[in-house]
């Protein structure tokens, strides 16, 4: 079982600083990238745990890297020498392994795309995904999870008799935004609980739910990625922080509204306008064990060029390594 923290001794735990935890004790320094450019429910995890103390009580200090979504995680992973990386998606992952990148998926992030929705001017005739058909569908950068899950929702439409819909690149949240409102794509993508604000104000409306993309039903979209140095040289350090992060989202679904305010606080938004989102979100989705659907990834990457050969059962074993997450478990 993953060490169990009560909310009381987490309470406890928050406001302890990284300073003070430097001063009693030697700290080992780790830098986490972190992509989506807003915090979501998942990649505001390790938010969580820092400010709950957690990593601070394990004598670690982060510094936290930005990127946007997809490749461009992998990117600053590797370039800036990081440690580790949240929010990444997975055809991004492997193309970057097919292209010979230094690194392995840890554990899962998001199973199942329970979070993203794509949203629609709020007077506009779009409902629903079959009100798609033939329209402009944005999503953040190649290889990132929209990607993933915009190509899906393509393929019901064309499963389903209908006119393909066009995926349309339009990088982070505000430049979706004004492309949604300067009419250059009809739908703009979100995770929950961004933009939420904005929908009960009906300045926008969702049109679509990343569950309508038939198939991915179990399959990882997002995963955490490790540098193959820093699990070679400090894969017990990897191990603690997993344990963190697991720590950290069963404490959040046992304490949701405490969870969902230090969201609310990063995201400069009212909690009276934050979505249930642990109802929206199952636990299991979250679990970091519950790496699923790399078959359904993989077809999907070839098909679409994100790598060029299949990697099979043991390309994919070399690419993953759930040991850590076992480990991080006992």
């Amino acid at each position: 079982m993953f060490k169990k923290m009560t909310s009381t001794i987490l309470a406890a735990a928050t406001g302890i600083t990284l300073a003070m935890a430097g001063s009693a004790f030697a700290v080992d320094k780790v830098k986490i990238v972190i992509g989506g450019g807003a915090p979501f429910w998942d990649t505001n995890m390790i938010a969580l745990g820092l400010k709950n103390g957690l990593f601070a009580d394990a004598g670690i200090e982060l510094e936290l890297l930005s990127a946007r979504g997809g490749g461009d995680i992998l990117r600053v992973l590797l370039a800036s020498e990081a440690d580790l990386a949240a929010g990444v998606g997975i055809l991004s992952i492997l193309a970057a392994n097919e292209a010979g990148a230094p690194i392995k998926i840890i554990g899962n992030e998001m199973n199942t795309p329970y979070d993203l929705r794509w949203y629609v001017k709020g007077d506009s005739p779009i409902n629903s995904l079959k009100d798609m058909a033939g329209k402009t569908l944005a999503y953040s950068s190649p290889g990132s999870s929209t990607n993933m899950v915009g190509l899906s929702l393509r393929q019901t439409l064309i499963d389903d008799g209908l006119e393909p819909l066009e995926l349309v690149s339009t990088g982070g949240f505000s430049d979706t935004m004004t492309a949604i409102l300067s009419g250059q794509v009809d739908a703009g993508f979100t995770a929950l609980p961004f933009l939420h604000d904005k929908v009960l104000k009906g300045e926008i409306k969702y049109a679509i739910a990343g569950s309508d993309a038939k198939g991915f039903n179990g399959v990882t979209t997002r995963a955490y990625v490790a540098n193959q140095k820093f699990l070679d040289e400090r894969r017990d350090l990897a191990v603690k922080i997993m344990n963190i992060v697991q720590t950290t989202i069963d404490w959040a679904y046992a304490n949701p509204e405490a969870a969902k305010a230090n969201l609310a606080a990063g995201l400069k938004i009212d909690m009276a306008n934050m979505p249930a989102i642990e109802n929206e979100i199952p636990p299991a989705a979250l679990d970091l064990s519950n790496l699923g659907g790399m078959d359904k990834s993989v077809a999907t990457a070839l098909e679409h060029d994100f790598i060029s050969k299949d990697l099979g059962a043991e390309g994919l074993a070399a690419l993953i390594d759930m040991s850590v997450v076992a480990d991080a478990s006992k």
